[in-house]
């Protein structure tokens, strides 16, 4: 095969119920000049069979098969393989727009020489929304995308798979390995880093199945917390002195995350824990009350959740519906 132009990678893992979907958005783009790399991570359930059927129907599809390492570590595997100018991900029990590829590679020739993102879909029990929204020019600094993404306001996780990115970039960097969870928000923070500006519009073309059986996006556990609280832990190191609106709302996302470990630690009957992350959740707060773009009803908000984890989630309950 000739060199393609884009690198499509994807970690497969027991999906075997998915992945054909997964696979066959691709066949369907309206680009077709890509290679899709499955890597099929030891899966147990003919998730791995499946893919080299599918790779038997079209030349572009490349399949690897490694025993169980996780995610990152399918996804590395395929960093190392990957033969595209961009690269770009989709989960296994995830679809891609028929133009997801044409439409980022046109953002992509408008914006020059950045990161390109699309906003995406959530479908959930037969419905379905596309919750992104714009910001003001399509253009923008990076501190100014990141802090919008992140405090919430533009509808949008900063995470892999909804950009295009340029593959020499992009291997630059590996995942975490070490990490369970928000390894890939990690690894789209350290790509990012590489620019000064990014090119954002919200057109819905990533297909996100947030219904199916092992989803671990509503999962609640202490060891998920954790995770999470490595990623933020570490993204923060990379933006001090780089980005300093989004160093705020990183420390903002600590406070709330070692709140969130401090519960998930009582409920597992883990004291110790209990009493760890209820000091990183004050020690963050202490450090919020510096963060000038961070208003004053989070920061007194925030303080309940150091101070008493358990009851403000029940007041944020009662009065949201949502921690």
């Amino acid at each position: 095969m000739d060199t393609p132009l884009i690198s499509i990678i994807v970690p497969v893992y027991n999906t075997k119920n998915y992945v054909e979907a997964a696979v066959r958005s691709v066949l369907a783009q309206t680009c077709a000049d890509w290679e899709l790399l499955l890597v099929d991570d030891g899966s147990s359930d003919g998730s791995g069979k499946l893919c080299d059927v599918l790779a038997a129907e079209d030349g572009r599809i490349r399949v690897f098969h490694q025993e169980n390492g996780g995610v990152s570590s399918a996804r590395n595997l395929a960093l190392s393989q990957a033969k595209g100018r961009y690269l770009c991900f989709l989960d296994s029990d995830d679809r891609l727009a028929p133009a997801f590829l044409e439409t980022l590679l046109a953002m992509r020739r408008e914006a020059g020489d950045v990161p390109v993102c699309c906003g995406f879909v959530i479908e959930r029990k037969g419905s379905s929304e596309a919750p992104a929204r714009p910001m003001p020019a399509k253009k923008v600094p990076l501190d100014d995308f990141l802090f919008e993404a992140l405090i919430g306001r533009l509808g949008l996780p900063v995470c892999c798979v909804t950009w295009l990115m340029p593959a020499d970039t992009a291997r630059e960097n590996r995942f975490d390995e070490s990490l369970g969870y928000g390894e890939d928000s990690l690894f789209a923070m350290q790509m990012l880093l590489h620019y000064d500006n990014v090119w954002y519009d919200p057109v819905p073309l990533y297909h996100y199945l947030t219904d199916r059986a092992g989803n671990t996006v509503t999962e609640r556990s202490l060891k998920k917390s954790e995770s999470r609280y490595r990623s933020l832990e570490k993204t923060l190191e990379l933006c001090m002195g780089r980005l300093p609106k989004t160093e705020q709302v990183l420390t903002k996302h600590l406070v709330e995350c070692a709140s969130e470990a401090a519960r998930a630690a009582k409920a597992e009957g883990n004291p110790e824990k209990y009493k760890q992350y209820r000091r990183h959740c004050l020690a963050w707060w202490k450090q919020l009350q510096r963060c000038p773009d961070i208003s004053s009803r989070d920061k007194i908000r925030l303080l309940g959740y150091g101070v008493a984890p358990l009851l403000s989630e029940k007041v944020m309950l009662r009065i949201y519906g949502k921690v």
